[in-house]
């Protein structure tokens, strides 16, 4: 399984609340009055010589927002999380000390196959796209003066993991274990709070024996 490289643009305020989400390269229209989430689809391609079946999408809550609270407890901001499973439905809480509580909804994403060489579409779980808002309004500088070719704030940013498990044409479980990583590509202020960034979206895949 791979994921197609592909680039989005996020807005945030100037208390650090994502407010927009696109796939149009950021501007001097910033969004600040209405909200307007157009959460990102990943293409997840099958890549090998046989239809994978029986898939299973499992984004990592636990370990994905541990990252996250790292993230932010090294820049002294409190975040906490609450995560409940009940049958194919993960409730996720997520507690800011300037947004206090948010609570998040997902159902299990599962396809029943993907032929060779063939493509499906996976969303990006919101509340990452949140999180990702607010670190970037906790660590990115208030003007615009940013050299991307020296500025290595990326290495930085929390990666994201996705396990894949599918059976193959052997009736054998595989799973794929893959890194989502942002890379910076274009960067905005408004009044040195409010911005808003451009990433480059990568994916680094180990495969595995399940």
């Amino acid at each position: 399984m791979k994921i197609r490289d592909k680039s989005f643009s996020i807005y945030w305020n100037d208390t650090g609340k994502l407010v927009h989400v696109g796939e149009e390269p950021i501007g001097e229209n910033f969004y600040q009055d209405a909200v307007r989430i157009q959460v990102p689809s990943l293409m997840v391609r099958n890549v090998g010589r046989a239809t994978a079946k029986d898939i299973v999408y499992n984004w990592d809550f636990e370990e994905n927002l541990q990252n996250f609270r790292q993230s932010f407890t090294d820049l002294d901001v409190e975040m906490g999380y609450n995560i409940k499973i009940e049958d194919n439905v993960t409730e996720v809480e997520i507690y800011d000390s300037r947004e206090g509580q948010c609570d998040y909804s997902f159902k299990k994403d599962t396809d029943s196959y993907i032929a060779s060489e063939e493509e499906t579409y996976l969303t990006l779980p919101v509340v990452y796209i949140d999180l990702l808002a607010k670190y970037c309004f906790e660590t990115f500088p208030e003007d615009d003066e940013v050299d991307y070719s020296r500025w290595r704030v990326e290495e930085e940013i929390p990666s994201i993991d996705l396990t894949i498990t599918y059976v193959n044409v052997s009736n054998k479980k595989e799973e794929e274990n893959l890194s989502i990583k942002f890379k910076p590509v274009n960067y905005h202020t408004l009044d040195g709070q409010a911005g808003a960034c451009m990433f480059q979206l990568r994916t680094e895949t180990k495969h595995n024996q399940a």
